[in-house]
């Protein structure tokens, strides 16, 4: 639930607003390369001084530009009021079943499920300007999810637009629907060659630590490093392969 001054706060920062637990939640992804840094540090504290143990820190930063940019709202121009908005959040809410949460002349708030059962869903925020309104959709930052695993925030958006342009049209509602499949966008397919390489890294540094460990701190480190580079490769291609096989059934009314 919104306040009046977290509204305020949204309108002069066109950002999401959250809480210290939730703003640990969404940035969490920014501690997890400074994990293997930590861990070379330690094994081999001379190690500081050399280039490429700080490209995790480069690896760090931006991650933090990227968790802080899907906390912006996108701005959307059009002749529209608060029953538009709401007419095209139920029919939304029809095709992509979004649980809405809150409905009033303030904002608009829906949050979507995990079909897949690997992350937690979204949430959608929906802020009525002049002339336009605000949204935004990310991770739900109230429950946990894993960073960087498929969301669904492009979909999101581009459904709630174009169905309030058939609300604004008069056009009827089409109950027929079909989950979007594109799981390689130029977008995502960057990510993982970013990520994939990081990941092996990461289960690189891990089993040398388990190996070849200095003391019982870094075999434990090891570990952890292991089940997170693998853990999150795994996911990552089980949600894309479940994904395509993956179909909205057609539900008529």
């Amino acid at each position: 639930m919104r306040t009046h001054n977290q509204i305020d706060k949204i309108l002069k920062t066109k950002r999401l607003v959250l809480s210290p637990s939730q703003a640990f939640q969404h940035y969490f992804i920014v501690l997890i390369p400074l994990f293997p840094m930590g861990l070379m540090i330690y094994n081999e504290p001379e190690s500081i001084y050399g280039f490429g143990i700080w490209i995790f820190g480069i690896v760090s930063i931006i991650a933090y530009l990227i968790q802080r940019k899907r906390l912006r709202f996108k701005e959307f121009k059009a002749n529209c009021n608060i029953e538009h908005l709401k007419n095209s959040l139920f029919r939304t809410t029809n095709e992509l079943e979004w649980k809405i949460e809150k409905t009033n002349e303030k904002y608009l708030q829906a949050y979507s499920g995990d079909p897949f059962n690997y992350y937690g869903g979204n949430l959608i925020t929906i802020i009525p300007i002049e002339k336009g309104f605000l949204i935004n959709s990310v991770s739900d930052p109230r429950k946990r999810s894993v960073p960087f695993i498929s969301t669904w925030d492009k979909d999101n958006i581009q459904t709630f637009v174009k169905h309030l342009k058939d609300v604004l049209n008069n056009k009827e509602e089409n109950k027929d629907y079909l989950i979007p499949q594109k799981e390689w966008t130029t977008q995502k397919t960057i990510k993982r060659l970013l990520i994939y390489p990081f990941l092996l890294f990461i289960v690189l540094i891990s089993l040398k630590s388990i190996s070849e460990p200095a003391s019982a701190k870094g075999v434990s480190a090891g570990i952890a490093g292991l089940i997170f580079g693998i853990g999150y490769f795994f996911i990552d291609i089980k949600l894309i392969l479940k994904r395509k096989k993956y179909k909205r059934t057609t539900r008529r009314t």
